[in-house]
Protein backbone atom coordinates (compact mmCIF):
# COMPACT_ATOMS: atom_id res chain seq x y z
CA UNK A 1 0.00 0.00 0.00
CA UNK A 2 2.80 2.30 0.69
CA UNK A 3 4.74 1.90 -2.03
CA UNK A 4 1.86 2.61 -4.27
CA UNK A 5 0.96 5.89 -3.02
CA UNK A 6 4.53 6.89 -2.84
CA UNK A 7 4.74 5.80 -6.76
CA UNK A 8 1.34 7.42 -7.29
CA UNK A 9 2.53 10.57 -5.51
CA UNK A 10 5.82 10.55 -7.36
CA UNK A 11 4.27 10.20 -11.09
CA UNK A 12 1.70 12.82 -10.37
CA UNK A 13 4.39 15.46 -9.43
CA UNK A 14 6.09 14.29 -12.39
CA UNK A 15 9.06 13.63 -10.73
CA UNK A 16 8.65 10.10 -10.27
CA UNK A 17 11.53 9.64 -13.25
CA UNK A 18 13.97 11.60 -11.93
CA UNK A 19 14.48 9.46 -8.70
CA UNK A 20 14.83 6.07 -7.39
CA UNK A 21 12.86 5.42 -4.53
CA UNK A 22 12.75 2.80 -2.61
CA UNK A 23 10.34 1.77 0.58
CA UNK A 24 10.76 -0.63 3.21
CA UNK A 25 9.56 -1.25 6.57
CA UNK A 26 12.27 1.36 8.25
CA UNK A 27 11.29 4.02 5.84
CA UNK A 28 11.49 5.67 2.34
CA UNK A 29 15.26 6.32 0.52
CA UNK A 30 15.47 8.16 -3.08
CA UNK A 31 18.61 8.84 -4.82
CA UNK A 32 18.78 11.52 -7.97
CA UNK A 33 18.80 9.93 -11.67
CA UNK A 34 21.44 12.94 -12.62
CA UNK A 35 21.35 11.47 -15.67
CA UNK A 36 18.06 11.26 -16.55
CA UNK A 37 17.88 15.30 -14.74
CA UNK A 38 20.66 16.57 -17.83
CA UNK A 39 19.11 14.76 -20.04
CA UNK A 40 16.05 16.82 -19.88
CA UNK A 41 17.43 19.79 -18.91
CA UNK A 42 18.92 19.94 -22.33
CA UNK A 43 16.11 19.85 -23.77
CA UNK A 44 14.04 22.11 -21.20
CA UNK A 45 12.74 24.97 -23.74
CA UNK A 46 13.58 23.69 -27.14
CA UNK A 47 11.16 24.23 -29.86
CA UNK A 48 11.33 24.02 -33.71
CA UNK A 49 11.45 26.70 -35.66
CA UNK A 50 10.11 26.67 -39.13
CA UNK A 51 11.53 29.78 -41.56
CA UNK A 52 10.78 30.56 -44.90
CA UNK A 53 14.59 31.64 -45.21
CA UNK A 54 17.51 29.55 -45.92
CA UNK A 55 20.24 29.28 -43.63
CA UNK A 56 22.61 31.61 -45.34
CA UNK A 57 20.12 34.44 -44.72
CA UNK A 58 19.00 33.43 -41.20
CA UNK A 59 20.91 31.00 -39.61
CA UNK A 60 19.65 28.56 -36.60
CA UNK A 61 20.68 30.76 -33.94
CA UNK A 62 19.78 33.93 -35.41
CA UNK A 63 16.11 32.07 -36.00
CA UNK A 64 16.02 31.22 -32.69
CA UNK A 65 16.84 35.07 -31.27
CA UNK A 66 14.22 36.38 -33.73
CA UNK A 67 11.96 33.82 -32.51
CA UNK A 68 12.72 34.67 -28.34
CA UNK A 69 12.94 38.09 -29.37
CA UNK A 70 9.28 38.35 -31.00
CA UNK A 71 8.08 35.85 -28.03
CA UNK A 72 9.51 39.21 -25.39
CA UNK A 73 7.36 41.39 -27.45
CA UNK A 74 4.02 39.95 -27.51
CA UNK A 75 4.42 39.11 -23.65
CA UNK A 76 4.85 43.14 -23.21
CA UNK A 77 2.48 43.40 -25.92
CA UNK A 78 -0.02 41.33 -23.55
CA UNK A 79 0.82 42.64 -19.68
CA UNK A 80 -0.20 46.13 -21.01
Amino acid sequence: MRVRRVGRDANRRKVGKHFEIAVTDGGISWRRREGRIAAEARLDGVYVIRTSLDTASLGPEAAVDAYKGLAQVESARSSR
